[in-house]
């Protein structure tokens, strides 16, 4: 990443640009990719399982090939206080395909851009959080 940024160090503008950029190009391509995938194929819950399943083998696979000291010890503990997570994620990403099975895709951009709008509004209301300032 950092040979694309010519040598910029995190927390610039420049950086922080190109994470933004990169994370729109990539969403916004799987957005187009899994509604091709739905149109040849629309068995919405087997085509997500098949995607998940290819993102386990290659991360077993990056995982099998790392030195045993790099690897974090994997204790029950830490699975079970990941697991909501998890499955809060699988259900955003299946509610995601479902809009796509339903709409175009254009509308699922809008919507997956307005949630950090309401992540912010329910942190600032039910959390700590204060309202963004423009300064």
């Amino acid at each position: 990443m950092m040979s694309l940024m010519n040598g910029k160090e995190r927390g610039t503008t420049t950086y922080s640009a190109t994470i933004v950029v990169g994370y729109m190009l990539t969403s916004s391509s799987l957005l187009i990719f899994n509604k091709r995938s739905l149109s040849y194929f629309p068995h919405l819950l087997l085509l997500s399982a098949l995607q998940y399943a290819s993102s386990l083998s290659a991360s077993v696979a990056v995982f099998a090939l790392s030195k045993p000291q790099d690897r974090p010890r994997l204790k029950l503990g830490m699975i079970l206080r990941f697991a909501p997570a998890a499955v809060l994620f699988y259900t955003s990403v299946l509610a995601s395909a479902k809009i796509l099975q339903l709409a175009n895709v254009e509308t699922a951009i809008i919507f997956r851009s307005m949630t950090p709008l309401v992540t912010q509004l329910l942190e600032t209301i039910f959390g700590t959080e204060q309202f963004p300032s423009v300064y």
